[in-house]
């Protein structure tokens, strides 16, 4: 988790292609790379643990309705080695992005996508939307819309407990 959450926003800086079966989601999550702390990460750096990807955009009514649970989650989860990462979609500066994150309180790692190649590559067409990712870089679970924080703890739960 990145302890200030005013440097949480960055530009995403690469999408590895993947295939996208009929439904439009991923099979497996593809690749992009973000800046922190000066050095390159890759969302497959983080095979090994959950990841919850999530779709949203400042001016997005339901992103924003959802954010302040889906902070205290990332908190709750991050000690049983769940990451979360943001991906905010459209045109969109960083410094909004930056004073969003500021206003709820997220330490979990944001992503600007302006160019929407992240958003194109996971087959997102409607916002927010949230994806699941396991510990392998398969997409375990996908949904569009708001999502309910006792939706995605329960989802969690499950998937960290080998029941789905």
């Amino acid at each position: 988790m990145n302890a200030n959450p005013a440097l949480a926003a960055v530009f995403a800086a690469a999408v590895v292609a993947s295939a996208l079966p009929a439904s439009g989601a991923p099979t497996s999550a593809p690749d992009f790379t973000w800046d922190s702390a000066g050095r390159t990460v890759h969302l497959k750096d983080l095979h090994g643990h959950l990841v919850v990807v999530n779709f949203f955009a400042t001016w997005c009514g339901p992103c924003r309705e959802e954010t302040p649970a889906f902070v205290k989650i990332a908190d709750e989860y991050s000690t049983r080695g769940v990451y979360f990462v943001g991906v905010d979609s459209g045109e969109e500066t960083v410094r909004q992005v930056t004073d969003f994150a500021v206003k709820y309180g997220i330490d979990y790692q944001l992503v600007v996508d302006t160019k929407d190649i992240i958003q194109g590559a996971y087959g997102v067409s409607a916002l927010p939307t949230t994806f699941i990712i396991n510990t392998n870089g398969a997409v375990i679970f996908h949904t569009t819309g708001s999502m309910a924080g006792d939706d995605l703890t329960g989802a969690l739960d499950a998937f960290l407990s080998g029941a789905r």
